[in-house]
Parts: C-alpha cells; structure tokens; sequence
C-alpha cells in the first residue's frame, strides 16, 4: 500500500508538473499580454498564499488592501516595461503605502507595528521581485523577449533538478541542516556546475549575449539556493510543510517559485551592472 502510494504521488508531481511546465511556456511565447496574465496570477496568488500562513503567528493583516497594492505594483512595472505607461504611474503606489500605515492605526490591534511590517515584508519578497521580471523581458526599447525568461526559468529549474540528483547521489554534507535537511554542499555545488557547464556548450544556440548567459547561469543557482532557503526558513518557523496546495504534488505557488523570488532582483541587478559597465 505504501509502495502504490508513494507512486501514485510522485505520478500525480509528474503531471502537475509537466502541465505547469507546458501552460508557463505557452503563455510566455504566446504574446506579451498571455505572459502578464501569467504573472499577474502567480504574483496574486503567491502574495495571498504568503499572507495566509502568517495567520499562524495569530497576525492579522489588511488582506484587500495588500493583495491589491500588489496587483498594482506588477501591473504599472509591466506597462511602464513595456513603455505603454510613464514613469509618473509609479507616483500611484504612495496612496496604497500610505493606507498600509494608516490601517495599523484605526485597526484595533495590539500588534500593529508587526501587522504592518509583515504586509511591507510580503510585497518585498513576492511583488516586488515578480515586478522586476517586467524589466527582465522587455529591454530598452520596450521589445518583449520571451526568450530571456525562458532561459531564466530553464536555468533554476535545471539548476533544480541537477541539484537534487547529485545530492541523492553523492549528498554527505548538509548544506544549512537546521533549514533543510535534505539539501547538501555536493548537491548545490553539482548542480551549479551542471548549469555552468550546459551553458557553456550551448551558448551558441541560445538567443541570449554571452556575457548575460555566464551571469545568468552563476547568479541564478546561488540566489535560488538562497531564496528556496528562506523560503524553507518561513515554513519552519511556521511548522507546516507546504505553503498551499495549489499544485498537486508541489504544494503552494509560493513553494514552486520560491526560488524567483530572490534571484530576479539579483538578476536585475547584474544585468543593470554590466549595462552601466558598458558590456
């Protein structure tokens, strides 16, 4: 029974998973609109996912206001990306922070102080980094490039997978035990090296400068592994185990794309930095 069990959940992973695969991938090629309808739902989705487990620590927050502020934020960086809004639509987000602040005052809550730093933590870590893909698929001149996101995307989950290999394989030393056990250095480090090394052989088919390839595939893997710890971290401290339960067999939404959440930024940065540099 429990052989069957075990068989049938790793069966209903495989699938959920090859379908999430699948529909991200239709919907970034499709068109710039399918990839915002894509984001927006994981954005909105794992924000609420966020939120909700913090009622663990018996926290309420302004859920509405927060959701929405949210929304906001990954639409208006969305149409300023794409140049179909000015920069001055960022100026719309001072009222929702303002009402954020303005909530832990006239809510009758002896915790207003970390109510309101847990709805500003949640837009930090989920919107706020989603946002930044915006930036990451249109370049200067407001053209989409869906190709930047697909290799992005193609590289954390290759850095995944690699990752989980070598560690069931050779795994002896624990990476961060007290966060996640099963995670290991020969895992993390082989599955950057297998990241590393299959961009490598592959730059030349990629639609990507090589310079931004190399980067990619060093930054993503170490701020993944950083972001899918923090994201372990939260749990633990929460005592659950998933998130949600969204996706058969994978959890929550803020379970499956833990790992975008701190490399975007890193990302956006880097590529920031060699534009600046000149390269």
């Amino acid at each position: 029974m429990t052989f069957v069990k075990k068989y049938s959940d790793l069966l209903k992973r495989s699938i959920s998973g090859l379908l999430l695969v699948a529909g991200m991938v239709i919907a970034i090629l499709a068109s710039k609109y399918t990839y915002f309808a894509l984001f927006f739902f994981i954005q909105l989705f794992s924000l609420y996912e966020f939120y909700r487990i913090i009622l663990k620590l018996r926290i309420s927050v302004p859920l509405g206001i927060n959701l929405i502020a949210g929304a906001f934020i990954f639409s208006i960086s969305f149409f300023h990306a794409a140049s179909l809004a000015p920069i001055h639509v960022y100026l719309f987000l001072i009222p929702f922070f303002f009402i954020i602040f303005a909530s832990s005052i006239f809510r009758n809550s002896q915790k207003g102080l970390l109510e309101t730093a847990l709805s500003l933590t949640g837009i930090l870590y989920v919107s706020i980094p989603l946002s930044l893909l915006n930036y990451l698929v249109f370049n200067t001149e407001s053209l989409y490039l869906p190709q930047i996101i697909l290799i992005y995307l193609a590289f954390i989950w290759l850095y995944d997978s690699g990752a989980y290999i070598v560690g069931i394989g050779i795994g002896r030393h624990k990476l961060l035990e007290r966060i996640s056990p099963k995670k290991s250095w020969e895992g993390a480090v082989g599955g950057f090296l297998i990241t590393l090394i299959l961009a490598l052989l592959l730059k030349s088919y990629l639609p990507i400068n090589t310079i931004q390839l190399i980067i990619m595939a060093i930054v993503v893997p170490i701020s993944a592994t950083i972001g899918d710890l923090f994201e372990s971290l939260i749990k633990r401290n929460l005592k659950i185990k998933d998130s949600g339960n969204f996706l058969p067999g994978h959890g929550g939404l803020l379970d499956r794309f833990d790992s975008i959440f701190l490399s975007s930024p890193i990302l956006y940065f880097s590529f920031k930095l060699i534009e600046i540099l000149g390269y």
